[in-house]
């Protein structure tokens, strides 16, 4: 059998043409981390559930970053936001698997998105809305606006974006404190307000 070029050996082992479980595994993989998150809707908790009663539930299954409740019937009474996503997953199987209880209550669970309304005028929550020309909105750009302001702040440490859930002209920022995100409303207000509607949105878990 004849041999290939050298030249076209070389391509090919630089570049192995993966196989179709491979192609399948990756796609799942990256899905799961773009799509997912580190937090999960609890479904069918008693409305008059104890905050102290859901984090002793908890206990044990992650590190737990904070939990938000929801009186609404839109929503899902609580979401609990873990520090890691390995952590959301493993409570995430364990209430698919071994069932989850609060009480005589089943709790059903799945991956949560941020629910995509806004919060009342009157409301200032740790998350920021922008929709327009969001190119601008941009990390370099909030870097650039915190160094012209004097603060000693990497960008990087302070907010995160929504993984998965910014949309056409929309973005959500989540940041790690409210005085920071009021920072940033207020910045980008006054540097692209004409381009950028800005918005509060509300915090998966709590002020």
């Amino acid at each position: 059998m004849k041999e290939p070029p050298a030249e076209e050996r070389t391509r090919n082992h630089n570049n192995p043409r993966p196989n179709n479980l491979d192609l399948a595994g990756r796609q799942q993989r990256e899905d799961t981390l773009n799509a997912l998150n580190s937090r999960v809707y609890l479904y069918n908790l008693p409305r008059d559930t104890p905050y102290e009663q859901l984090f002793l539930h908890l206990r044990g299954r992650g590190r737990v970053r904070g939990a938000g409740f929801y009186i609404s019937d839109r929503y899902p009474p609580a979401i609990v936001e873990f520090f890691t996503h390995a952590d959301a997953a493993s409570l995430l199987k364990n209430a698919r698997e071994r069932r989850f209880f609060v009480g005589r209550w089943e709790i059903h669970a799945e991956w949560s998105d941020i629910i995509c309304r806004e919060a009342p005028d009157d409301v200032r929550t740790r998350v920021v809305v922008f929709r327009g020309n969001v190119s601008v909105v941009n990390r370099d750009n909030f870097q650039r606006i915190w160094n012209n302001s004097g603060e000693e702040i990497e960008i990087e440490r302070i907010v995160s974006e929504f993984a998965g859930l910014s949309k056409k002209n929309t973005l959500y920022y989540y940041f790690t404190s409210l005085k920071i995100a009021l920072h940033a409303w207020a910045a980008v207000y006054m540097e692209y307000g004409n381009s950028v509607e800005i918005a509060f949105g509300p915090d998966p878990c709590g002020p």
